[in-house]
Order: structure tokens, then sequence, then C-alpha cells
């Protein structure tokens, strides 16, 4: 006989089981009061992640003796570092001395320092460090670990002549990073000019007028202004399409901006377009792809150039209801 699917979603299965497991630990931690109940448990060869769980939920077993046996049953380090995380009981020197001979990876170390409290020590930075970690597991400390944004691991971040993108993601990420003294530092590193653009876009601490004429000093291309009118609301200004035309931009970049940008979709930035004289083809792409474009004016000023074609009659026929 075949056995029911089980139809309840799995989530719910999840829960289920988390709670039947945590009423069973209940049940376990109360008879263990008793010390002969302990040995009994032991005897009985638990499984490592009854008794990890045991130790974090039950207090008549946070005991050295019970920490010993939990030893002895050879946990893995993600064992042990889910205890470290998860009981205070368990978060002494003795416990993280033996956490660390098991080797754990710079990776594992930045998380478990950012997750446990007990172990944001100067010790455990200078630990951290001595494995000689890669720059993005620095970053991702130093980024979302308020216990590492200090001058120390900033000097220990610089030391590392760190490249200009690896900077530029310590600004974007963090607070603490978005000092002046951080943007000279980054200049100093002689971005370019799409990597100003990405940390304008990318951090609202860089959108100040300021950095925009750091960025104009590179003398950046139409299509690189374009993106950045694009991407960052900052600079969807009269201004900045004014020095975006003094670029002279082709038909075919102001046509993108007109489609992908709404502060660009206006009576005067269409007058513009056409003033390049657009191919019949871009305008055809214009017309298809920017729900603004589509007028009859727009398909009028489109058959002027190509009159045989008659994708857009239904435009013209729409609006004479």
């Amino acid at each position: 006989m075949e056995k029911k699917k089980d139809k309840r979603p799995i989530q719910q299965i999840i829960r289920e089981q988390q709670k039947e497991t945590e009423m069973r630990i209940e049940r376990e931690c109360e008879q263990l009061q008793n010390p002969d109940a302990v040995k009994i448990y032991k005897a009985s060869n638990p499984d490592i992640l009854d008794v990890e769980k045991l130790i974090i939920k039950c207090k008549y077993v946070q005991t050295p003796e019970m920490l010993e046996y939990y030893k002895s049953l050879n946990p893995s380090e993600e064992n042990i570092r889910y205890l470290l995380v998860n009981c205070k009981y368990a978060q002494t020197p003795e416990m993280l001395k033996y956490y660390l001979s098991l080797h754990p990876t710079a990776t594992i170390i930045s998380w478990l320092i950012k997750k446990c409290e007990y172990c944001q020590t100067p010790e455990m930075l200078e630990y951290f460090k001595s494995l000689k970690p890669d720059i993005w597991d620095l970053i991702y400390l130093m980024s979302d670990c308020k216990y590492a944004q200090n001058p120390w691991m900033l000097e220990y971040f610089k030391s590392l002549n760190p490249q200009v993108k690896y900077v530029k993601s310590l600004i974007t990420k963090g607070e603490y990073y978005q000092t002046p003294e951080m943007i000279e530092y980054y200049k100093s590193l002689k971005p370019s000019a799409d990597d100003i653009s990405d940390i304008i876009i990318e951090c609202e601490y860089c959108q100040t007028p300021e950095m925009l004429d750091y960025y104009k000093s590179f003398k950046p291309s139409a299509d690189d202004v374009s993106e950045l009118i694009i991407e960052c609301k900052y600079y969807q200004t009269a201004e900045m399409i004014e020095y975006y035309k003094s670029l002279k931009p082709s038909f075919e970049d102001v046509g993108i901006l007109i489609e992908n940008c709404k502060y660009a979709q206006t009576t005067e930035m269409l007058e513009y377009y056409k003033s390049l004289k657009p191919d019949a083809w871009d305008v055809n792409h214009l017309i298809k792809n920017c729900p603004y474009a589509q007028t009859p004016k727009m398909v009028k000023y489109y058959k002027s150039l190509e009159r045989y074609d008659h994708d857009f009659d239904w435009i013209i026929e729409t609006n004479k209801e």
C-alpha cells in the first residue's frame, strides 16, 4: 500500500518538526534535574545535535562535565560555532580556544565576530588578521560589524593597498567610512571616470556638487553622463541636462536617455532629439519602446522619414476617438 503524500506546506512541516523537537528537549531537560538521569541520557548515545540543543536550552546540563562529553563526540567546526553563538554558558576562553584549534577559515571567523558579541575582542580581531583574510572577508566584517569599525582596522585595510573598487565597496557599504577623509583617500587612488560614476550612483553620501565637479574634471563622454542621469535621481536636473547637451551627444544617445529616464521625457528633449536628425530606424525604436513617445506628433514625424511604414497607425487612430 502506497504511503499518502503529505500535502502540508513544507514550511508548516518544518515548523511542526521544530516544535516537536523543542517539546522533547523540554521534557528531557525536566528529567535531567536528577544527576542519575544525565548518566542514563549519555548511555542512550544521543546524536550530537541533540546534545548541542540540550546544552543551549537546558540549564541543568550547562556543566563542565557536559561540555567535556560534548567534545568527546567530536563536534565539527560548524557545531561548535553554533554552540558559541547561541549558548552564553559555552562562551568561555577554553571553548573558544578549543574552537580555534579546529582552524576555521578567515571567512568563518569574520562571520563569528559579527554574530557573537563574546568574540568581539581585540584578540579575535588580531587572530582574524593573522589568517591573512581575503579583502572581501575584511570588507564584510568592517561594513557589517560595528565593533570592527575603528581607526586601527581602517589602517589595516589601507595597509593592504586596496584597489579602487575595494575602497568604493567599503565606502558604499559602511556609513562609518562615509567621511571627507575617506573620499580624499579614494581620490588619491586615481579612480577612473567610470569609478567615480559608480560610487556616485551607489552611495548617497557621494551625491554632492563637489563630487559632480570632480567627475566632470575627467571629461566624461555623453554616453557616461547619460548613464549617470538615468541611474542617479540626484543628478536629474536642468543643469545636468544642459551639461549633457554641451557634450554633443548623438541622436542614439539622446534616444536612450529619453527611453530610460522619466525626467528626460519632455517636449523639449523630444524636440532636441529631432534636431539631431535621427534616422528612421532609431525613431521607430524609440516609439516602440517608450510610451512617452507614442504620440500622433511623433508618428507623423516618423512617417516623414519612412512614409510607407504603417506600424504606428494605431496610435493616430486611437487618438482620434
